[in-house]
Formats: structure tokens, C-alpha cells, sequence
């Protein structure tokens, strides 16, 4: 069995990968399952697919909303060829020969889609820091832009792990706004609010820095433009209502 690490490594450095060809190809299925089990999964959070099971036990997809069955298809080849050509990246570690203050971030490049940015789950983690501080994360960048968009205590072991909020994703990153309604069912529907521009793309500076100790690490944080797939899941979501744009 090919766990997620041997996943990755087959695919992002095949011509040096140990494994054999069986193994590779194997990777490269369990790859393309991935990519589409994700979009297959998008379309039902915006509600215009949903799945039930059959008394024989076979899952069966079935359409809402009159969503055309040829686009649905459509898109999905589009994901799983691109995601196959893309490939993964390898998840970065904390160096634990190095005592002074370190910080690392995962994923350390994001492409700048609302549904992209809303979706990923961005964690730094940092070691060498004061025990029992906290620490705060900004993102230093183009322009003068400056946006804290994380914080953390600090472990007796000098270590931290500091999530990106959805809030910060939402108005320190996409600058846009929250909002809502309610549907008859009593369910909360939230919407997205797009009113301006989101922080330019282009290489950034996340900063940790302690708040008593005023310790301070650093690493690259790379925000990239957004690419087809994030622009078909963007017009998705402002099909079904989950996006606004009320730019001035």
C-alpha cells in the first residue's frame, strides 16, 4: 500500500522514484480519484448534486437545479487533466538541529481563487520560541501590505501551530466582507462578499514574532494568480449564490 509521502514523491520525482512502474501508475490513479472526488464533493456543498444510496448498495449521483449533465462531465475532465499535470508538492518540516526561533508554513504557496483561499487550510508551525508566549503571524508583501492572519501560544517545548482563520482568509487575504440569509428551513446560508480587490499576488514575508519575548522567524509565503480550476469553481459558486461581487 502506497502511503501519502510515497504518494508524492512518485509523483513529483518519477524518473528518481524507487518504486516500479506498477507503483507509479498506481500513484498516478489514486492522483486523478483524488482530484475528482474533490470537485465531486464542491458540487454537492454548493447543492446542485446530491448522492444517494440504492437498496443494492450502489451510490448513485443525481443532478439539482436542472445543472446540464455535459458541463458537470466537462468540468470534471478539465480538473482531473490538470491536477494530473500539476502534481504535489512535499510538506515542509521543522529543522530540529536548529535551536534559535524557526517557523515553516504549509502550504507555503496558494493560488488567489475565493474558493481556493476559503478552502485550504494554512498552518504555520514554529519552534525556538519563549514558553508559555504567544506568537502573532503577518504577511509582509507587495505594495506595503502588511496583514496579521494567525496567532498561537507557545508550548513548554518552544514550539507553536497557528491555523489561518476563515475570518482572516475572508478580510485579511480576499478582502471582502461576510454576509447571509435564511432559508425557509431554518438553515443559515453564508455568503461571500467580494467589495474590492484581494492583496496583490507575489512573494511574501510571514513573520512570527513573540509578544513578550519579541522573538522573530521568517519564511517565503508565495500567493499565486488563480488558474482555470479556480476560476470554474469562483463562477460556480457565484452561479449558485455562495459568491457576490459588489465592487463600486
Amino acid at each position: 500500500m502506497i502511503d501519502n509521502n510515497q504518494l508524492i514523491n512518485i509523483l513529483t520525482y518519477p524518473a528518481r522514484s524507487p518504486y516500479n512502474l506498477r507503483q507509479i501508475k498506481m500513484a498516478h490513479r489514486i492522483s486523478i480519484q483524488l482530484a475528482v472526488a474533490d470537485f465531486l464533493f464542491y458540487f454537492i456543498s454548493l447543492g446542485w448534486l446530491n448522492f444517494f444510496v440504492r437498496e443494492d448498495g450502489k451510490m448513485i449521483f443525481k443532478q439539482k437545479n436542472g445543472f446540464p449533465a455535459i458541463f458537470f462531465i466537462t468540468v470534471l475532465i478539465l480538473t482531473t487533466g490538470l491536477f494530473f499535470l500539476s502534481g504535489c508538492k512535499k510538506t515542509n518540516k521543522l529543522n530540529p538541529e536548529v535551536s534559535d526561533p524557526q517557523i515553516i508554513v504549509n502550504p507555503d504557496n496558494i493560488r488567489l481563487g475565493v474558493a481556493r483561499v476559503t478552502k485550504t487550510e494554512i498552518v504555520f508551525q514554529g519552534s525556538g520560541f519563549q514558553p508559555d508566549d504567544s506568537v502573532f503571524i503577518s504577511l509582509i508583501g507587495p505594495d506595503d501590505i502588511k496583514v496579521v492572519v494567525a496567532d498561537s501560544r507557545v508550548y513548554p517545548d518552544g514550539k507553536f501551530t497557528a491555523k489561518v482563520t476563515p475570518l482572516a482568509k475572508v478580510t485579511g487575504i480576499l478582502k471582502a466582507s461576510i454576509t447571509g440569509t435564511f432559508a425557509a428551513d431554518g438553515r443559515y446560508n453564508q455568503i461571500l462578499v467580494i467589495t474590492r480587490d484581494p492583496i496583490p499576488t507575489g512573494a511574501y514575508t510571514a513573520v512570527a514574532t513573540g509578544m513578550i519575548s519579541n522573538q522573530k522567524a521568517e519564511v517565503k509565503f508565495t500567493i499565486s494568480k488563480p488558474d482555470l480550476i479556480d476560476n470554474i469553481k469562483d463562477w460556480l459558486g457565484k452561479k449558485a449564490g455562495k459568491i457576490q461581487v459588489k465592487k463600486a
